[in-house]
């Protein structure tokens, strides 16, 4: 099933219909501020009828990622003397000793078995009718436990026994024991003790499932309905998804083990040949070139090196951006060849990565669905850095507000044209405009999809200056989310305001009407665009502020130096301290910080300007931070 649009509707946070169309290349961007809904958007997409994965922070190898336990079938009997002690108190821990909790001595001096055994009571496994057997042990005497012919007095006590025995017959075919020397006979006791004890399969459910090598793939097909009440899931695995997914691309076959139980270097070439795919993989795609990853399996445990500068270390000794990434490329490298269609969901790939790192990101998932043309992926992002300049389109920007509640926003190239082509009374073609924005979105624009409001300023004097003004006034952009921008011109200004209002992003303009510059043609036509664009009557040279805007009647300096004596002393003197010449943006900077330093107020279009600017990101607050 091919998905084209998505609804969402009264789910978690999502009050109203939230709904987006799906891009055609498959891939998909999700951002917005903290709260604002992302989160519940991937998790209502789990519950789409079509394969979907997940890969969330959690989901990478945070501790060792091998199992150290043994199958719990790997019985021993007590190590300590028991001497006098009733069995039963023995079995249900009523002493005190430190004495491991197991079945019979029927294993005791036995080859094979020379493992720590978890503490874990008999009565956890065994049926209530065990009381009847504990009597007669306690009547017959511990030694006598291991003697076949006091196990058949236990025999005839059971009347399902023919049906135990064909089953332990199954078990004895795939419950394995790697470390073992002496497999064959390992099961012949097993067998033994089941056979005679009749213990129910039920019970050892929980115990194998926990205990059971993580490398053991089960084929219900091949082994019957046995293994289905005997393991809960087809493959027994360590509950972390990323080392499963290590092992699921091995491809490792439980029938490899059963085959060659008992040849450690079979194993270990099996093992090494099917590793050679995620080897390479990881190679290739990791951040460093000089970099070699290394598999290496050790009967029930399985374990990932990476050597590097010529030194070998774990994995788990890389830094938590470098874990995430080694774990985003297993998962991918999971997905390679799929058959079916299948959205991967990747929440906040971004957090613990360097720039360069999430640039990689952007580049090996681009690689992948050009290779895969039954995937999608769909990310959640805070970064500027994972939002794809040449492919805007892509971006699926949530918003929740009082209003609305939580929704979605996307751009759409042919209506970002109409705009445009209504502005300039020409047509545009949308290659075109797509070509202008790759230009124009640098790191520093693209924060302002990250904003609560964005304030586009034309360059360098009024972008250095004026968060220095709202200091002296008691104000913090950063605090309110306020996103300062300069964009090189009012020209350039208004394709930035138009593409963030399709975002439903808030916009606010500083300007410069340039009353007194040359081409008074072109600036009274970028005034009028820029008063149209922020609702109000367009005019040629615009002064002071509206709503949106703030524009200074002529330029920044003229404006100010008319308005208020004091600044034009401490221009002079800052240009005499410092020697800035022509140096605008430095010198207007340097002016408002001798403000600060001399507690003096601003000049009255500073204030008008830094009020206007919180005044209406206050009238824009979201319900998201």
């Amino acid at each position: 099933m091919e998905i084209r649009k998505v609804i969402i509707k009264n789910f978690r946070s999502i009050i109203n219909s939230s709904e987006w169309e799906f891009h055609k290349d498959r891939i998909q961007v999700l951002i917005g501020k903290n709260a604002s809904g992302k989160t519940s958007i991937i998790d209502a997409l789990e519950y789409l009828n079509v394969n979907i994965d997940s890969i969330r922070e959690e989901d990478r190898p945070i501790d060792n990622i091998y199992t150290d336990t043994e199958l719990i079938m790997q019985l021993k009997l007590l190590e300590h003397e028991i001497n006098d002690s009733p069995l039963s108190n023995i079995i249900y821990g009523e002493k005190k000793k430190d004495n491991s909790l197991l079945i019979s001595k029927i294993f005791t001096n036995y080859n094979g078995f020379n493992y720590k055994l978890n503490n874990i009571p008999l009565h956890e496994f065994i049926d209530n009718d065990i009381k009847e057997i504990i009597n007669l042990l306690e009547k017959n005497g511990i030694e006598n436990i291991a003697n076949d012919q006091y196990f058949l007095q236990i025999y005839n006590y059971y009347h399902n026994l023919d049906k135990m025995k064909e089953s332990l017959k199954k078990l004895k075919n795939f419950i394995v024991n790697i470390d073992s020397n002496a497999f064959q006979e390992d099961f012949k006791k097993i067998e033994n003790l089941i056979n005679n004890v009749d213990i129910k399969v039920s019970y050892f459910r929980d115990l194998i499932y926990k205990n059971s090598p993580i490398f053991i793939k089960f084929n219900y097909k091949l082994y019957g309905n046995f293994v289905r009440d005997l393991f809960f899931d087809e493959e027994i695995f360590n509950e972390n998804k990323i080392y499963q997914l290590i092992i699921n691309s091995m491809d490792l076959k439980f029938q490899d083990f059963i085959t060659n139980c008992d040849n450690y270097d079979i194993i270990t070439q099996l093992a090494k040949k099917r590793n050679l795919g995620l080897e390479d993989f990881l190679d290739k795609n990791w951040l460093k070139k000089d970099v070699k990853f290394i598999m290496k399996f050790y009967s029930n445990r399985f374990e990932c090196f990476i050597k590097e500068y010529g030194e070998i270390k774990n994995i788990n000794q890389l830094s938590e951006g470098e874990l995430w990434f080694f774990s985003f490329l297993v998962y991918i490298y999971n997905k390679i060849d799929l058959k079916k269609k299948t959205i991967i969901l990747i929440d906040e790939p971004s957090i613990n990565l360097h720039p360069n790192a999430q640039r990689n990101i952007l580049i090996i998932m681009e690689r992948f669905l050009k290779n895969n043309s039954n995937l999608s992926i769909i990310y959640t992002t805070h970064s500027p850095y994972l939002v794809p300049p040449d492919h805007l389109d892509r971006i699926l920007l949530v918003i929740k507000t009082n209003k609305k509640g939580t929704y979605v926003k996307q751009l759409n190239y042919d209506r970002l044209c109409n705009i445009k082509n209504k502005r300039l009374k020409r047509k545009c073609r949308a290659e075109n405009i797509k070509a202008r924005l790759l230009q124009m979105l640098t790191v520093s624009i693209r924060e302002g999809f990250f904003g609560n409001i964005v304030v586009l300023c034309e360059g360098p004097t009024e972008f250095l200056s004026i968060p220095i003004w709202a200091t002296i006034m008691g104000e913090n952009l950063d605090e309110k989310g306020i996103v300062l921008i300069q964009t090189a011109g009012k020209y350039i200004m208004i394709d930035y305001a138009e593409l963030f209002s399709i975002f439903d992003i808030p916009v606010f303009l500083i300007f410069d009407n340039d009353k007194d510059s040359g081409d008074n043609k072109g600036h009274k036509r970028l005034n009028r665009w820029l008063l149209q664009f922020c609702g109000e009557d367009p005019i040629d040279y615009p002064k002071n502020s509206g709503e949106r805007y703030f524009a200074f009647n002529s330029y920044y300096e003229k404006h100010l130096r008319k308005e208020d004596s004091d600044y034009r002393e401490i221009e002079e003197y800052i240009g005499y301290k410092y020697g800035l010449g022509k140096k605008k943006g430095l010198r207007a900077r340097y002016v408002a910080m001798r403000y600060l330093e001399l507690n003096k107020d601003p000049p009255h279009s500073i204030k008008t300007l830094i009020e206007s600017i919180f005044k209406f990101q206050k009238k824009n607050i979201t319900k998201s931070f």
